[in-house]
């Protein structure tokens, strides 16, 4: 069992907060660990109908709130300037993206850009350059072809460029960026509506189909866009992406492709992975064996790597991994306090993504419980916390 610090940031967040795998409501700039959440709203009608909240921990470890915005804060991004950015969709069909107007003025947002549809990512790169997708259409009947907005701010000129990438197998819209200067790295998931094809009993969607993309200059906006995990049938759950040491993109996901929907819906375990993308798009597929979710990628000082995951009720768990050995995960241990960490996202620090700082061999985790049987997890509460932990010599 490793030992943790487990601080309580929020008694009542809104069960809203926990969404989307290339999400980000936690980072750190100068030292400060900042959150996001929602609101509790107990009149709400729909997922988005809650408002932002931001909170700042104290030296003491203390957490306090230091400011708001009328939607809720989906994603949220630091550049190196102290400049906070947060994408905060306010219904199905739109988002919305701010800016602060100063460093770390998390009571001043503007808002600088408005997108067509909730379903996106976001990502900034050390430069401050800011990149945001979003689906083109809300329309998410499988093979009604679709497409991704990219809208690029570039921090030296202070200007907008738009460009575009195709979707024709229909709509996606849960996106993980690496941006670097001007060029992206992006991992594009589907979100469709497809009974025939569902990818679990009772549901009439399927998140299967993974496409990749890079674009080297983003003022021009030409893309090379490709298909990456395209089964007819078949289970996909993007967990975690990280740059490695090496400087590659590695992403940590669950897959499998089954011959037909009846076959997929007797696959029992579906089989965890980490795969190396190249900058021509070309992918190294690792299969690991290990039965977890949530994943969480950790590289250590030294370059060691490390999983974290949820395997059963309970804390969450920590491996050691391989990368010589195809990551191959050992040495499995608990991370006391971790089972108040319930819900199916688990926050840590990606600065490669979303900016500020990394903190050595410290791990950040944020979170929060699960609602119980609230009448529709638009108004339910929960609590939301973070847990701190050293990683200990392997």
């Amino acid at each position: 069992m490793i030992p943790t610090r487990s601080e309580l940031i929020s008694r009542q967040v809104s069960a809203t907060t926990i969404h989307g795998w290339q999400t980000c409501r936690l980072v750190r700039y100068e030292s400060a660990l900042y959150a996001s959440a929602a609101r509790p709203n107990p009149e709400a009608k729909h997922f988005w109908e809650h408002e932002g909240v931001f909170f700042r921990r104290g030296p003491d470890g203390s957490w306090d709130e230091v400011g708001g915005l009328p939607f809720n804060p989906y994603t949220m991004c630091v550049g190196a300037d102290g400049t906070f950015w947060a994408v905060a969709p306010s219904s199905y069909g739109d988002c919305h993206v701010y800016r602060t107007a100063g460093p770390k003025a998390l009571t001043r947002f503007e808002e600088v850009h408005t997108g067509t549809c909730s379903y996106l990512g976001a990502g900034v790169g050390p430069e401050g350059n800011f990149l945001v997708l979003y689906a083109e259409s809300g329309q998410s009947t499988a093979g009604d072809p679709n497409g991704v907005v990219a809208a690029f701010h570039d921090r030296t000129t202070d200007r907008w460029h738009r460009s575009r990438i195709e979707t024709p197998e229909g709509r996606y819209g849960y996106e993980g960026i690496i941006l670097r200067g001007r060029k992206a790295l992006v991992v594009l998931n589907s979100s469709l509506t497809d009974p025939e094809h569902s990818d679990g009993k009772d549901t009439k969607y399927s998140w299967r189909h993974v496409r990749l993309a890079r674009c080297d200059d983003l003022t021009k906006g030409e893309w090379v866009n490709r298909g990456w995990l395209m089964p007819q049938d078949g289970k996909t759950s993007l967990q975690d992406l990280i740059v490695g040491p090496d400087g590659g993109a590695y992403l940590s996901y669950s897959h499998v492709a089954a011959p037909s929907h009846e076959a997929l819906m007797e696959v029992g375990r579906v089989p965890h992975c980490i795969a190396r993308i190249h900058d021509d798009l070309s992918v190294d597929v690792f299969e690991t064996g290990l039965n977890a979710s949530s994943t969480r990628l950790i590289v250590d000082a030294r370059g060691g790597w490390h999983i974290i995951g949820r395997a059963g009720s309970g804390n969450l768990r920590l491996w050691d991994l391989d990368p010589e050995q195809g990551f191959r995960p050992g040495n499995e241990r608990q991370l006391a306090g971790t089972e108040k960490i319930e819900d199916y996202v688990i926050h840590t620090l990606r600065p490669e993504r979303f900016g500020g700082e990394g903190d050595v061999d410290t791990v950040h985790l944020m979170g929060t419980t699960c609602a119980p049987d609230p009448p529709g997890k638009e108004r339910g509460d929960v609590e939301l916390w973070h847990v701190s932990f050293r990683l200990p010599d392997r």
